[in-house]
């Protein structure tokens, strides 16, 4: 019997230098519905439930190409890091 092994690939890893301090910029990007204000390439971002980015927010992308994509928070340090699944993303 040959054994599965699910490999995770990391597609895009992107950094941002901002002069503010680190708690008001992960603050500002927990909230990723207004995202589109300042990413062009996002047309519109759905989460639930509405507010701040958590640990069991899922919501769907929609892309200004018409792509978009589901997505479900898979892991979640609060003024650290996160991370979403998605078929696409």
């Amino acid at each position: 019997m040959r054994e599965q092994v699910n490999k995770i690939v990391t597609l895009l890893h992107r950094e941002f230098t901002v002069d503010l301090p680190l708690q008001k910029a992960r603050q500002h990007l927990a909230r990723v519905e207004p995202w589109p204000n300042w990413a062009k390439h996002i047309k519109h971002i759905a989460l639930n439930p509405a507010g701040e980015l958590g640990a069991k927010s899922t919501g769907v992308i929609h892309l200004s190409n018409g792509v978009k994509s589901a997505w479900t928070v898979t892991e979640f340090s609060p003024c650290s890091n996160w991370k979403w699944i998605a078929g696409f993303l």
